[in-house]
């Protein structure tokens, strides 16, 4: 599976892709689409939908979210997966018995995505466990070593099946309690004060090489600008971290962790940030404004926020 570097991954608006939305897939840009559960009816219908979106560009990357417990985003005619906290719980009094499940998770969630045409899972969360309402029930432990084992068989059962999970989120969701989706999420610990929170990142991503999805929050003693957007954290202390640089996926650039600290800039600007900071992919979505989805116009909101707006300004490679 190729990542293609300065690329954007988007969502449609429904079970089947309109006219706009074929044309919209054949710019160089879009590296990526991102199925939600509206995309998705039954098991042939996301095949269809799948394979109308490769026959414009077979390189375009499928992606999705789908952890289990509350975050699944197909459910009918797929298995109901456990949430990783319900994991961390057997864990804690059966370490073999926790790795298995962990294990076979992984793997089911693999092969049922893999059969439809997923390329690439945004899983599993690696985020220390915390009293935050975005991370209830989505995380393993407070444990990092409990995080590194039982994430290490998740993923391996993704990878037996052929599909790219991706360590979210990067340095750890955990050290806030604030929603990046909603409001602006900032943190004053000092950078000592994250290893336990980055520890499963770098152990998992020295072990398998796989894409880590950044956060969007701002650690004020350590650089001025959210994670997705600093060079600091993403091209310096990358480097201090992971024994090579990893492919760097942005989280969603419409939440508003991001849009509210930037609300003077256009949004090809932000776009522009994230890459030059060091993310290789960024996602970007109407989520945050289900109008435009009902509407069916989200094709048009990225054409004229992103595709329109001096694209020249970012190198596509």
């Amino acid at each position: 599976m190729k990542i293609s570097s300065n690329s954007i991954i988007i969502n449609v608006d429904s079970t089947i892709l309109s006219k706009e939305e074929c044309k919209l897939l054949e710019n160089e840009i879009i590296g990526g689409v991102i199925l939600f559960d509206h995309n998705y009816e039954h098991v042939e219908q996301t095949i269809s939908l799948i394979d109308s979106i490769k026959s414009i560009n077979n390189n375009i990357l499928i992606a999705v979210d789908h952890e289990g417990g509350r975050v699944q985003r197909f459910r009918e005619e797929f298995t109901l997966l456990p949430s990783f906290e319900s994991i961390g719980s057997i864990y804690l009094d059966d370490q073999d018995l926790a790795d298995e499940i962990a294990y076979y998770c992984g793997y089911i969630s693999g092969f049922e995505l893999k059969r439809v045409g997923i390329d690439i899972n945004f899983s599993p969360v690696v985020d220390l466990s915390s009293e935050s309402n975005v991370l209830n029930s989505r995380t393993f432990s407070r444990n990092p070593e409990a995080i590194f084992r039982l994430a290490s068989r998740y993923i391996m059962g993704h990878i037996d099946n052929g599909i790219m999970p991706v360590l979210k989120h990067f340095p750890g969701h955990g050290t806030v309690l604030s929603d990046t989706h909603t409001t602006i999420s900032e943190c004053n610990f000092e950078y000592d004060e994250l290893s336990p929170h980055v520890e499963p990142f770098k152990e998992l991503y020295n072990k398998f090489k796989i894409p880590i999805m950044t956060s969007h929050i701002t650690y004020g003693k350590i650089s001025s600008e959210p994670v997705t957007v600093s060079p600091k954290w993403l091209s310096e202390l990358s480097k201090t971290i992971f024994d090579q640089k990893p492919i760097f996926i942005s989280d969603d650039l419409e939440m508003s962790a991001i849009s509210k600290n930037f609300e003077k800039e256009s949004k090809v600007d932000i776009l522009n940030k994230t890459f030059n900071a060091g993310c290789n992919l960024a996602i970007i979505t109407t989520m945050q404004n289900k109008e435009i989805i009902n509407s069916n116009e989200s094709y048009y909101y990225f054409q004229k926020q992103y595709i329109d707006q001096s694209l020249s300004l970012i190198h596509i490679s």
